[in-house]
């Protein structure tokens, strides 16, 4: 069961013994976004500094995100539409994809990337994952 509903746009901060990860609202691990706070903890050393969800080539906007317990949460986020091959360029109409992204912070970090099909007709969904890593101390 869904425990608190989060600001969205705020920080999100899940924690698990001695790991901790903090990401921008929207799920995001983007220190351009969070003051450089963003990334997975893991005894004082960031392993995980960035990790940026593009679907169709861009980033999804938020709509909500879910504290589900201190190590979890859920990410909930609206895709642009492909862009149909004779269309030059532009997105299709009606609605977009939306992405629900659950995060759980237990023996490493784990995302599951679901993503849905609102409208009737199908539709191609182009998904990437950007990573780094700097192996920074936390201060």
């Amino acid at each position: 069961m869904l425990s608190s509903v989060a600001t969205p746009g705020g920080l999100v901060t899940l924690v698990e013994g001695p790991s901790f990860c903090i990401s921008a609202g929207d799920g995001d691990l983007d220190g351009a976004r969070t003051a450089g706070a963003a990334g997975l903890y893991v005894a004082d050393r960031r392993v995980l500094s960035r990790c940026v969800l593009r679907v169709n080539g861009r980033a999804p906007a938020a709509v909500d995100h879910v504290l589900d317990d201190p190590a979890a949460a859920t990410f909930v986020s609206r895709a642009a539409r492909a862009a149909p091959a004779e269309a030059g360029g532009g997105p299709g109409p009606g609605p977009g994809p939306i992405v629900v992204r659950r995060r759980t912070l237990d023996l490493g970090l784990r995302d599951e990337i679901d993503v849905r099909n609102p409208g009737n007709e199908p539709t191609y969904v182009e998904v990437e994952v950007d990573l780094g890593a700097d192996m920074a101390t936390a201060a």
